[in-house]
């Protein structure tokens, strides 16, 4: 990727980041991997680079091409700071965190955290499809941080394989907004639309589209429809009058629920009226209530096929929560009230914990209706005993995953701290230098205009010595005295 003519050269300095080179593309921007050099950290940076509008000139600057443009750049560069502002007080440990965002070079760039991972897209294309205990693995999460992410009144607007990020542990993250660029492409008859055809619903071919959670509901349903079928959702606009779309109920059938794939049905409504209207909504439709809380033993997503559900949740209960990862937003996700409920809510916990082990569609409220009207008594106590020490044991790992939580947070405070000072005291020694440079240049500018002064004075010298010298050859020599005359 780092052929991209307009994109900045390796090497090249911008405030304390040094550029390493492309992570990504579009028409909307170009994301980099830097190293924030006061820090030593890794960061990626996301530079607002619409390439319909503008160009790149003397070195590093952006200009619009035009005059015609420099009204729709504008406007899209703050829209772009306008998202970066609510993003950079905004922390879920599967949105992408953005630290600063600053103006350079006639535009403005995101600073964000650098991981390493892979793009679920490229995970797909050599697994093609994965196991629905991944897949939930992979969504729920996800759901979380985008129900927060709407509560902002922040839309994604361009959730894809491609903008979900795996990383090594296994945790997924969004990333890549595309708010911002939504709201450019709209206004600006420049700008070629911005969407991904098959994830994004109808309401997105048309700027008065009433866009809503909805419609975040409708990409992130047809990215699940990949993962199950492995095959991308019929285009939202050739489904309007013939619907060819494969419902994921027949395309998957047999490989998973029939809840889950009936949520994923419902996500891909091709009317909005008809979608979940919230994340909620749609968490609700897939996971039918209880099961929500069965999400500690969903197996992480992983580069390799998924391990056995049981050994799975042995593991993930072994290991604990780890910062950023899958387990902090697990365990976040659990209620209190869960971990000090009583012996009723551990028998249902029970029945939820059968129910999704076993595969059946069978809600867990029944199960477990049939097992108290059955009278073992003997087996729902030791079942009662069991659940407790499982409660005791995710009450412990909430816990650990709060206190880890709490010093991630002073982690970052303190490193936002250090790089505040680091920032002022490279602004103090910025404006000394400054004053530095601006002095040599005066001296500078004095001593070449000394020295024109003098060059001009020498070729005056010059030339007056010239001039005397062709005066005193055109004198005629005196005649030669005679002997007589004497």
């Amino acid at each position: 990727m780092d052929d991209i003519r307009h994109a900045l050269p390796k090497g090249c300095r911008i405030d304390e980041y040094e550029f390493h080179g492309v992570l990504g593309h579009g028409g909307f921007g170009v994301t980099y991997r830097a190293t924030d050099v006061n820090l030593g950290k890794d960061v990626a940076i996301k530079e607002y680079f619409p390439t319909d509008l503008v160009v790149r000139e003397g070195g590093y600057s952006v200009t619009p091409r035009s005059s015609a443009f420099e009204d729709d750049y504008e406007y899209g560069l703050e829209r772009f700071l306008d998202e970066a502002r609510t993003l950079a007080q905004f922390r879920h440990p599967n949105i992408v965190a953005v630290h600063r965002f600053f103006r350079a070079n006639g535009t403005a760039y995101l600073v964000m955290d650098y991981e390493e991972g892979r793009q679920l897209g490229a995970i797909l294309r050599e697994r093609h499809t994965l196991p629905e205990a991944e897949m939930l693995a992979l969504v729920t999460p996800l759901l979380d941080g985008l129900s927060e992410v709407h509560k902002t009144g922040i839309l994604h607007r361009d959730i894809k394989p491609e903008n979900i990020y795996i990383r090594e542990n296994g945790s997924p993250m969004l990333i890549d907004f595309g708010a911002a660029r939504q709201a450019l492409s709209n206004r600006s008859k420049t700008l070629t639309a911005v969407l991904t055809p098959g994830y994004a619903p109808f309401e997105q071919y048309f700027s008065s589209g009433d866009q809503g959670p909805w419609t975040d509901i409708y990409a992130i349903a047809a990215v699940m429809y990949r993962i199950a079928t492995g095959q991308d959702p019929v285009e939202a606009a050739a489904r309007i009058d013939d619907d060819k779309l494969v419902p994921a109920i027949k395309a998957a059938q047999g490989r998973y629920k029939k809840k889950v794939l009936q949520a994923i049905d419902g996500g891909l409504s091709v009317k909005a009226a008809d979608r979940p209207q919230s994340v909620d909504d749609f968490e609700a439709m897939l996971l039918k209530g209880g099961a929500r809380k069965k999400k500690a033993e969903a197996v992480p997503i992983a580069m390799t096929p998924a391990a056995e559900p049981a050994a799975a949740a042995a593991a993930a209960a072994a290991a604990g929560p780890t910062a950023g990862g899958a387990g902090s937003g697990l365990f976040a996700r659990i209620p209190m009230a869960a971990v000090a409920g009583g012996a009723a809510l551990l028998l249902v916990s029970v029945g939820i914990a059968a129910w999704l082990g076993s595969g059946s569609d069978t809600p867990p409220e029944t199960a477990n209706r049939s097992a108290a009207s059955g009278g073992n008594t003997a087996a729902a106590g030791a079942a009662g005993e069991s659940q407790k020490t499982d409660q005791e044991r995710l009450s412990e790992a909430v816990r650990k995953a709060e206190a880890e939580q709490k010093r991630l947070e002073a982690e970052r405070k303190r490193l936002e701290e250090a790089r505040k000072k680091v920032e002022k005291g490279a602004a103090e020694k910025d404006a000394a230098a400054k004053q530095a440079a601006e002095e040599a240049r005066a001296k500078e500018r004095a001593a070449r205009e000394a020295e024109a002064e003098a060059r001009r004075k020498a070729e005056a010298a010059r030339k007056a010595e010239a001039a005397e010298k062709a005066e005193k050859d055109k004198k005629p020599a005196p005649a030669p005295v005679k002997a007589e005359e004497r």
